[in-house]
């Protein structure tokens, strides 16, 4: 049974932003994310960080969420004695309605090896975030299966399944470029089409 929530920030009382059928919200003052739990009534919070452009553009901008997790993984059970085996992964928090056309920017960032630099808030639009935290902690086993595995023939090698343990998770905002038909990335200065978004 879903209970009703107070979106309102529990630490500085104002109100948090989002949309009508955002699972997470947002309050800058505090600069947290409040993931929204309807069966236990809860705002789960968890820090919020600003992500500085990599590539500017002379168009309007709007922040994109992306849940941000820290995790160690291990191969073959097999842990590695070093940090090797720690990963920060960054998944898509808002809905991509054709995935297989988009691709996703979380997976790209992880084979770029993009490292994601934090800066001071800006007051821009920030674009819903409509997928929960539940629906996020699979993705980076996902990823890390894509990287060590790209194909069917390669998962026979006598390799287990990837293992995952989360450490840390956040939400970052990553500033895009908004055009007439399409996004464009501030750190890759890739180009999407939002019909792949909305």
């Amino acid at each position: 049974m879903s209970r009703a929530i107070c979106l309102k920030c529990p630490q500085c009382r104002t109100n948090l932003s989002g949309e009508n059928n955002s699972k997470v919200f947002f309050c800058h003052n505090c600069a947290l994310a409040f993931n929204v739990d309807t069966a236990q009534g809860k705002l789960l919070p968890y820090p919020l960080l600003y992500i500085n452009p990599q590539k500017t553009g002379a168009l309007e901008q709007v922040y994109f969420p992306f849940w941000q997790f820290e995790s160690r993984y291990t191969l073959d059970g097999t842990v590695p004695t070093d940090n090797s085996s720690i990963r920060t992964f960054y998944i898509p928090a808002f809905f991509i309605k054709n995935i297989n056309y988009f691709g996703d920017i979380g997976y790209y960032y992880m084979k770029h090896n993009v490292v994601l630099e934090p800066g001071p808030f800006k007051r821009l639009g920030v674009f819903p975030a409509d997928r929960d935290i539940r629906h996020a902690l699979r993705y980076p086993q996902i990823y890390l299966t894509k990287e060590h595995f790209p194909s069917l023939r390669d998962m026979r090698k006598g390799f287990s399944e990837v293992q995952v343990k989360q450490l840390k998770a956040g939400l970052a905002l990553v500033p895009f470029y908004k055009a007439e038909h399409s996004y464009s990335d501030s750190i890759l200065s890739w180009k999407y089409p939002s019909g792949a978004l909305i």
